[in-house]
């Protein structure tokens, strides 16, 4: 989910850039298909047709920017490079510190070991059999509310115009004040 959140920020923190970054976004996988050296001529073509489709949905300079784009090459690992550095300089740029819980949850992700003892009340304790994990379950509760009330934020600054910022604070008050 903090992958989408950053893939949203990438989208929306320039409104001038927006459709090309969505091109980008939407061209992704089929740009990296397109590099591969195994695909096949059918599959070639059905390719470019997505990607022709997509970028004839944009406005004149943004369809120059992608075919030139299309041109370079092979793709960066990341959808939204070279305009940012990393999912860590996209989640920087959001107006709350959401990289800090970035930080804690991709390493858990990416290290069954380690989401073993963050989500454990039991550390010291082997046991296969599922079990309740009040705290650790309460504060994974938190984390993934904030996540869903900072993607509400940016989509109510992206629709509204920050209309609901209120809303957002008396949330944002109610979880602070569930924090171990």
């Amino acid at each position: 989910m903090l992958d989408v959140f950053a893939s949203c920020i990438a989208l929306v923190s320039d409104h001038a850039n927006a459709d090309y970054m969505g091109f980008k976004y939407l061209s992704h996988f089929h740009h990296n298909w397109l590099n591969e050296p195994d695909i096949t001529p059918p599959e070639l073509q059905d390719g470019k047709k997505t990607i022709d489709a997509i970028v004839s949905r944009l406005n004149a300079s943004d369809q120059a920017k992608a075919k030139a784009f299309l041109a370079a090459g092979k793709p960066k690992n990341y959808w939204f490079q070279p305009e940012y550095a990393s999912t860590k300089a996209l989640l920087e740029k959001a107006n709350h510190p959401i990289y800090d819980l970035y930080r804690v949850l991709s390493s858990v992700t990416h290290g069954g070991f380690s989401s073993k003892l963050l989500f454990n009340d039991y550390q010291t304790e082997e046991n296969i059999d599922p079990r309740p994990h009040p705290k650790a379950t309460s504060n994974m509760i938190v984390a993934s509310s904030r996540l869903l009330l900072e993607s509400s934020y940016v989509r109510d600054h992206w629709d509204n115009d920050g209309a609901h910022d209120n809303k957002y604070c008396a949330v944002l008050t109610q979880l602070n004040e569930l924090k171990p």
